[in-house]
């Protein structure tokens, strides 16, 4: 019976020694947040509240902890009942501005973030939070004075010099921009984000090695970074670095295996690189992955084209239209599939809606010349190679297009200059050289169209034969 009296009385005592007060629980509260345990530091705020309804830090706490888990109205309503209880609770009205901002709700955050700094105006981190809002609406001069402000409190703030380069990035004040994204490395040298944000400007502006070197040391901080892996192998690519390129879009597809836009780019590079049935592959894999990947059917489209596979080149430029009907390359690579299929009264239709759609394309004129010369619509064509002649002055085809033209108009002597002008740039172009003769002799110069004659068949025009043994015997 004394054991037993014993133990109920060490029992009563164990109760009484670990009896938790409302305080205790809020603490475990956020000692269960600094862990990231947003259901536990919940349980403990529960708690904290059934001892002490009346607690506002544990109403915030947990407002919180929901908003993190992204209960964002239960979230509000804790935050309202801290309010309440405290009306001057600053981290409350920043708290409840984050749930409304992560609700999209920016107008209702921007006010109690005005609220919070109306009470305390030496929080950075809340101007930093205003800011952030007044940039979702495209408020961006304001955003900037915010995060000036936030700056100013603090000055090694990373997070505000990165989002103030991207205010004013939209500005369009790229130095600026540029500057406060060295500004953010140097504030926290261990963060890939301003190194990636950089990288993508100096992209923008045509800084490619400068780009390839920020993605390098963004992926060196986050080596799982797989947009940097995507964008860095672009440029890799235009710079030629083609092996580079490949590895890198081949490491983001094993990081992210339903990655659509590296297989679509890995596709693109096959291509480029005469590897057509490796591409359909790739573009097949991005197609199965996003179903209404306009431009992954478009190259889809080029790479059978590039196969002489017309039919089905066909229906994946018809499908990418009918999932953009706004971009002008499905129109013009749709128009180049009904130019090889003789349908020239179709490709012109397209290359007409591409040139809408892009209206200072060169590629584009230059072959809906071709298809309005197979139609025998010279001037149309005419037209179109002369536009093409005064976006590139250096492209011989162009003067030698429009030269065949002429001759078909009987424009003997225009044709002859547009001759000249294509053997000046090409001093081996065999075929400008029989035309030009051939232009020579039905213009009544004989000897000299002769002798352009004999320039043709030497550079290896064998058409030049018949005409030499017609006219010049």
């Amino acid at each position: 019976m004394k054991l037993i009296i014993h133990l109920v009385v060490l029992f009563a005592a164990s109760i009484y020694s670990f009896a938790q007060t409302a305080e205790d629980y809020y603490q475990k509260g956020n000692e269960k947040i600094k862990l990231t345990d947003y259901k536990e530091a919940i349980q403990a705020c529960d708690k904290a509240i059934e001892l002490n309804p009346g607690f506002a830090k544990a109403y915030n706490l947990r407002g919180f902890s929901k908003d993190k888990l992204q209960y964002f109205s239960d979230a509000i309503s804790d935050l309202n009942m801290a309010i309440q209880l405290d009306p001057n609770y600053v981290e409350a009205y920043n708290n409840r501005g984050l749930v409304k901002k992560h609700t999209l709700n920016f107008k209702g955050a921007i006010d109690d973030f005005t609220k919070a700094i109306e009470l305390n105006k030496h929080l950075a981190e809340v101007y930093y939070n205003r800011g952030d809002c007044n940039s979702e609406l495209k408020d961006y001069l304001r955003a900037i004075l915010d995060y000036d402000t936030a700056i100013q409190i603090k000055p090694q703030y990373s997070d505000a010099y990165n989002n103030r380069a991207n205010a004013k990035r939209n500005l369009m004040e790229y130095n600026g921009a540029i500057a406060d994204y060295t500004k953010a490395i140097e504030s926290n040298p261990l963060w890939g984000g301003p190194y990636f944000n950089r990288a993508s400007l100096k992209e923008k502006l045509n800084d490619y090695q400068g780009a390839i070197e920020d993605y390098a040391k963004d992926i060196e901080l986050n080596p799982v970074d797989t947009f940097a892996y995507n964008n860095s192998a672009l440029l890799l690519a235009r710079t030629k670095n083609f092996q580079q390129a490949f590895r890198f879009l081949s490491k983001a597809i094993s990081l992210k295996p339903n990655y659509a836009s590296a297989f679509n780019n890995r596709g693109a590079l096959k291509e480029y690189q005469k590897d057509f049935h490796g591409a359909i592959l790739d573009f097949d894999s991005a197609i199965e992955l996003d179903k209404n990947y306009d431009e992954a059917y478009n190259n889809r489209g080029i790479t059978k084209l590039d196969l002489l596979d017309y039919a089905d080149a066909l229906t994946d430029f018809n499908k990418s239209i009918e999932l953009n009907p706004n971009d002008a390359r499905s129109y013009y690579n749709r128009g180049r599939v009904q130019a090889h299929m003789k349908d020239y009264v179709e490709a012109v239709h397209d290359f007409d809606k591409a040139l809408e759609l892009s209206p200072e394309t060169e590629d584009i004129y230059f072959q809906r010349g071709d298809s309005r010369a197979n139609l025998q619509d010279y001037r149309g064509a005419i037209e179109d190679y002369t536009w093409v002649i005064k976006a590139d002055a250096n492209l011989p085809e162009g003067y030698f297009n429009r030269g065949i033209c002429r001759l078909h108009l009987k424009e003997y002597a225009a044709a002859i200059l547009d001759f000249n002008k294509s053997i000046e740039l090409n001093p081996r172009y065999a075929e400008a050289f029989y035309n030009r003769g051939v232009a020579k002799i039905l213009s009544g110069v004989k000897s000299d169209g002769c002798t352009d004659l004999s320039n043709a068949k030497k550079l290896g025009y064998d058409g030049a034969n018949y005409a030499i043994a017609r006219y010049c015997k």
